[in-house]
């Protein structure tokens, strides 16, 4: 027999549902923005995974992204070290 659910619990576990689907949206999105070699930011994260910005930087999801940014800073460094060459236009600005 089904226990009979309010609406208030009905909304509640749909709320909870869909939560959870935008934070999966929000990883699925770092791991694509990753692997394509794009620019990761709060910004970018969530208009990849077609959230508001609010959600990024809500705890459990904040890290993750901010854990991605600082990755992908370090990834210059390396790229400096292999040889990689200054751009013309980066010359030109300076």
């Amino acid at each position: 027999m089904t226990a009979v659910r309010t609406p208030a619990q009905v909304l509640a576990e749909a709320r909870r549902a869909d939560s959870q689907r935008k934070r999966h949206s929000v990883l699925a999105a770092l791991q694509t923005l990753a692997a394509a070699g794009e620019r990761i930011t709060f910004a970018t994260v969530a208009r990849a995974a077609g959230v508001s910005t609010w959600l990024v930087y809500a705890e459990g999801v904040s890290e993750h992204v901010q854990a991605a940014i600082d990755q992908q800073s370090d990834e210059p460094a390396k790229a400096r070290s292999q040889g990689r060459q200054t751009s013309p236009a980066s010359l030109k600005t300076d």
